[in-house]
């Protein structure tokens, strides 16, 4: 690239290879750049100070650390991004315009009544909730509806785990893992949370996986009682004490599990459990 030095010739330039040192000091004394295309950060830092540059489409992450020129007004990356990060990426850079990226439905729901002032292209990747509840949700709340509580043990449990858990992410997982899901709903706004409060409405948006299957149930278990840690298991095994009547010595039942290998406790059986929780 040593041919290029100080061209003032040069407004597009695409890089997709890995680039030696040398090169990026080339790069460096581009002085009319208007688009740059790159996986490789090193080439933006070298812009930093462009007056020219517009376009920037990079394929690496991009975060609140990188920075760019305040020429920069479209942003296009093919990085999956979550609403904190864009929310600090668009904060730190306010002379951003235009933002392309790849988001999840509750993402993409919230993002334009934050930054009204930036247009967004989202690539939506595959999300719990569709996007019509999450707009629906967060900005139409005449739309909001009230769960339906279950009647069944299992949505009963549910239901109470949810009231006696904070974290609702610690609630949620282990049923979404049970159905094959993973990562979906990280970084969901606290009122999409809510909407889930109830398993019939938890289970509308299960539907579209179809694995709400006869052994559901049971993976559920499995994968709460493996989660590691004892005010959590605490609370599990007395929530289902309390939903399925088991009359069980809590502090002793928990003390069993916590003694269990990890090969006992993917193989461990709830009706195991409950004839155990009612022995003890």
């Amino acid at each position: 690239m040593s041919s290029l030095r100080n061209s003032t010739q040069l407004t597009k330039l695409r890089i997709f290879e890995d680039i030696y040192d040398a090169n990026l000091e080339v790069i460096r004394t581009f002085t009319n750049l208007e688009e740059l295309e790159t996986k490789d950060t090193r080439v933006l830092a070298q812009l930093n100070e462009s007056k020219t540059l517009k376009i920037l489409k990079c394929t690496d992450y991009l975060d609140q650390d990188d920075d760019l020129p305040q020429s920069v007004t479209t942003v296009i990356t093919g990085y999956h991004y979550t609403f904190y990060e864009v929310e600090e990426f668009l904060e730190k850079n306010p002379f951003v315009k235009e933002l392309e990226t790849c988001v999840s439905f509750h993402t993409a729901a919230q993002l334009p009544d934050k930054f009204k002032h930036v247009k967004f292209n989202f690539t939506i990747n595959r999300s719990f909730f569709t996007f019509k509840q999450c707009y629906t949700y967060l900005h139409d709340p005449e739309c909001k509806q009230v769960g339906i509580p279950g009647t069944e043990p299992d949505h009963v449990l549910y239901e109470l785990l949810f009231k006696r858990i904070d974290d609702k992410i610690n609630v949620l997982e282990p049923y979404l893992r049970a159905a094959g899901i993973y990562g979906k709903i990280q970084d969901a706004p606290p009122e999409m949370m809510e909407w889930v409060s109830t398993f019939n409405e938890f289970k509308n948006c299960l539907r579209k996986y179809n694995l709400l299957d006869s052994s559901y149930f049971e993976r559920v278990f499995n994968e709460q009682m493996r989660i590691d840690d004892d005010e959590y298991l605490r609370i599990i095994v007395s929530a289902y004490d309390e939903v399925f009547k088991l009359s069980a010595d809590i502090h002793k039942t928990v003390t069993v599990l916590k003694a269990m290998t990890d090969e006992e406790m993917k193989t461990l059986k709830r009706e195991r459990f409950f004839h155990h929780c009612r022995n003890n």
